[in-house]
């Protein structure tokens, strides 16, 4: 990827609609989406890859907030930040960034040695990690499933933010490694944009549970004028496929 620059993203970028501070609509929006996650999906799916047609679409703020939903209602959930190109959980949650992800790639480490803590309990989070400024070298599957398979054992969650499928070859690696991959769509984005991203994680022989849409206008007489909801509401999530998961 000749000219590859990591883009890193710095402190409160990312809206937590389901702390006090978020809004009753926005945080409601995020609890039918764990809702309709328990319902559609089966229940051996524990690890959900979030990926996208294009950046910016959304996913870490889905992502956090979709876990903190998780965790307020009692499960313990890991969020990993599987995104080197746009490495942002760590500002997002205000985490250092000194350990995560590529250390556990590199070495033989142990998951819990590099993941860390948040206020919120049983939340907790595996950040991108210290990445070198050229361009990341391709990840070994066997590793990513073996990180997969360790993370899964020790929460009963796993959450992973991805680069988008047209950023990274590295979204499709994640995807064949995990029980299932979401979708997180920006409503009003190109629908050739969309049908090929599934096209290619189909292709891959990824599992799409479902397709978030992001940024979709609040309902009520604000919505006439540009009132999106700051990535923060997810609308709906469609499950589309059954079966047994990782």
């Amino acid at each position: 990827m000749p000219g590859w620059r990591r883009k890193e993203r710095r402190g409160g970028r990312v809206r937590l609609v389901t702390t006090a501070a978020g809004r009753a609509s926005e945080a409601g929006a995020f609890r039918d989406l764990y809702r309709n996650l328990r319902e559609g999906v089966p229940a051996g799916v524990r690890s959900i890859f979030f990926t996208s047609p294009g950046v910016r679409d959304g996913k870490t703020t889905i992502v956090c907030n979709l876990a903190l939903t998780m965790a307020a209602a009692g499960e313990r959930v890991l969020v990993i930040d599987a995104n080197p190109y746009r490495p942002v959980l760590h500002a997002a949650l205000f985490v250092n960034n000194d350990r995560g992800l590529a250390t556990l790639l590199e070495a033989p480490e142990r998951l819990k040695e590099n993941v860390q803590e948040i206020a919120m309990p049983r939340f907790d989070v595996l950040t991108s990690g210290p990445v070198p400024p050229e361009t990341p070298p391709a990840p070994d599957p066997v590793r990513l499933r073996a990180v997969v398979r360790e993370a899964v054992n020790d929460y009963g969650t796993v959450l992973l933010d991805g680069p988008s499928v047209h950023e990274s070859g590295d979204a499709l690696a994640w995807a064949q490694s995990v029980g299932g991959v979401i979708l997180v769509v920006r409503e009003g984005a190109p629908e050739d944009d969309t049908r090929e991203a599934r096209r290619m994680l189909e292709a891959a022989g990824a599992r799409i549970l479902g397709v978030v849409v992001n940024r979709v206008r609040e309902p009520g007489p604000a919505a006439g004028g540009n009132n999106d909801w700051l990535d923060a509401l997810a609308s709906r999530l469609e499950a589309e496929q059954s079966g047994a998961g990782r």
